[in-house]
């Protein structure tokens, strides 16, 4: 938990100094200016106190209570709000998720959350959350890129995106081999006897191109001829 809480405390310094135009401008995410995404952070903490009350009193509590649909339509209505409005969001937000989270009890923490993904173990909405903090502090574009990820966070992120579920993010037949620069680490994902494709750069840029963030890392990372395959969205 201490490294959830150390990138929020981070984040929200370095929006201390959030002007309207920064506010405004758009962020790396496709259609989403900084205030859709400081919003979706603030709404996203918001499902996680919803899911994890609802582990603690036994009754499965859905993230978002009007779906998709009225999840969209909260960051929407959100976005355009005052610098200073979008950031006490966030950092209140925030704050009611650490107090639900100080408020778990030991049999709570293995009970199921709904997730958008799908349910998950109250424990692993620690980690949720800190994919949320520091990835989407990358989508906001004000200077701040995978560079300034924590070394452990990088680490388990890596360990998520070349789970079983990247072969399913493939493009039909191709097999992915991943060499990570600083660290030494491969992995191979993909079907024997597909045609390959290997991508070479430090962890850092390989975790945040897995993540579906290309821009940030284009320069980092490099294959042998074939060019960076497209993949499926990370969810």
């Amino acid at each position: 938990m201490h490294g959830t809480r150390e990138s929020t405390a981070r984040l929200l310094l370095a929006l201390g100094t959030l002007t309207a135009a920064e506010a405004r401008q758009p962020s790396l995410l496709p259609g989403w200016t900084n205030g859709h995404v400081l919003t979706h952070l603030a709404r996203n903490a918001d499902a996680m106190v919803r899911g994890l009350a609802g582990a603690r009193r036994g009754t499965p509590t859905q993230p978002y209570p009007h779906g998709d649909e009225g999840r969209a339509a909260d960051i929407e209505a959100g976005a355009g709000r005052p610098a200073g409005e979008l950031v006490e969001d966030v950092r209140s937000a925030a704050q009611r998720l650490d107090e639900v989270w100080l408020a778990m009890e030991p049999p709570s923490w293995d009970a199921p959350v709904p997730m958008r993904s799908g349910p998950v173990p109250a424990w692993q909405t620690v980690d949720s959350r800190w994919r949320e903090v520091e990835v989407h502090r990358v989508d906001l574009d004000l200077g701040y890129g995978p560079d300034g990820w924590p070394a452990e966070f990088t680490e388990r992120l890596l360990r998520d995106l070349t789970g079983p579920t990247l072969a399913e993010r493939l493009p039909a037949g191709v097999r992915l081999l991943l060499h990570a620069a600083d660290t030494a680490e491969e992995w191979a994902v993909g079907s024997s006897g597909s045609s390959e494709v290997a991508v070479y750069g430090p962890s850092r840029a390989l975790a945040c191109w897995l993540a579906g963030r290309v821009a940030p890392v284009q320069g980092l990372l490099k294959t042998d001829g074939a060019g960076l395959p497209t993949l499926a969205p990370w969810r």
